[in-house]
C-alpha cells in the first residue's frame, strides 16, 4: 500500500520541461518586438529623401533662351515680305551673321552662315553647294545699270519670263532703308522652276533678287524663307557721299 501511495506521488510531480520552452519562446519574441520597434522608430525619426534642389535663376534662362530661338525662328519662318521693319531681337540676331559688302554695286547685305557666296560678274549666288558655280543656288542677286528704265518696267521684264496663263502676284515694298517704295516682289513666276523675284530700284542701278524653288509646302521651302528674310532684310545701300 505504501509503495503504490509512493508511486503515485511520483506520477503528479509537473515535468518542468514545458515552461522552460515557453518562457524561451515569450523571451524571443519579447526581444524580436524590441529590436523591431527600435528600428521602427529609428527610421521614422530619419529625414525624408531629399529633394533635388531647383535653382530658379537656371530655369529662367533656359526659359528665356528657349522662347528668344522659337521666336527667331517663328520671325524668320512668317516673316512677309512686306514688313517694314524687323523686331530689335531680330535685328540683334543678324549681327552675328556673315556680311557680304560690296562697294563696287553699292550694297551690303547679311547671309546664313551656311551658304556660300559665289561671285560671277556683277552679280552674286548663294548656294549650300561646295562649288564654284551657281547651278544649284537658292538665291541669286543680279546687278545692272537701269539705262532708262523705271522699277516697273524691270518688273515687267521679269514678269515676261514667266508662263503666262499662271497669274503673277505683284507687291510694292521699299527695302533698304528707304523712305518711299522702291521694290517690287514678283510671286509665282513659273520659267526654269518656280521663282520669288523682288526687284528694287536705286541710284540708277536695278538689283534684282531670285529665289528658287519658291514652292511652299516643301521642305526646302522652310529653308528658303529665312534665306529671303536674312538677305532682304539686311540689305542697304552703300552710297558713296
Amino acid at each position: 500500500m505504501a509503495k503504490q501511495l509512493n508511486q503515485g506521488s511520483k506520477n503528479n510531480k509537473t515535468n518542468p520541461q514545458p515552461k522552460f520552452i515557453l518562457g524561451v519562446v515569450v523571451a524571443f519574441i519579447i526581444i524580436f518586438g524590441l529590436i523591431a520597434f527600435g528600428t521602427l522608430n529609428k527610421f521614422r525619426q530619419q529625414p525624408p529623401f531629399p529633394t533635388p534642389a531647383i535653382d530658379p535663376t537656371k530655369i529662367a534662362l533656359e526659359i528665356d533662351a528657349t522662347a528668344m530661338r522659337y521666336f527667331l525662328t517663328s520671325q524668320a519662318a512668317t516673316l512677309s515680305p512686306s514688313d517694314q521693319s524687323l523686331s530689335t531681337a531680330l535685328a540683334s540676331a543678324l549681327l552675328s551673321i556673315p556680311l557680304l559688302t560690296n562697294e563696287n554695286e553699292g550694297y551690303a547685305l547679311r547671309y546664313p552662315a551656311e551658304y556660300h557666296v559665289v561671285f560671277f560678274g556683277r552679280s552674286v549666288c548663294f548656294t549650300l553647294a561646295q562649288t564654284d558655280g551657281c547651278h544649284a543656288a537658292n538665291a541669286i542677286l543680279d546687278v545692272s545699270d537701269a539705262e532708262g528704265r523705271t522699277l516697273a518696267n524691270a518688273a515687267d521684264e521679269l514678269a515676261a519670263n514667266g508662263i503666262s496663263s499662271v497669274e503673277i502676284t505683284r507687291t510694292n515694298l521699299k527695302i533698304g532703308g528707304e523712305n518711299g517704295e522702291n521694290a517690287i516682289l514678283l510671286k509665282n513666276i513659273y520659267s526654269y522652276d518656280i521663282l520669288l523675284q523682288l526687284v528694287v530700284m536705286h541710284n540708277n542701278r536695278i538689283y534684282v533678287f531670285t529665289f528658287v524653288p519658291w514652292v511652299e509646302g516643301t521642305d526646302e521651302f522652310q529653308r528658303l524663307q529665312p534665306l529671303y528674310s536674312t538677305l532682304t532684310s539686311s540689305f542697304t545701300f552703300l552710297d558713296k557721299p
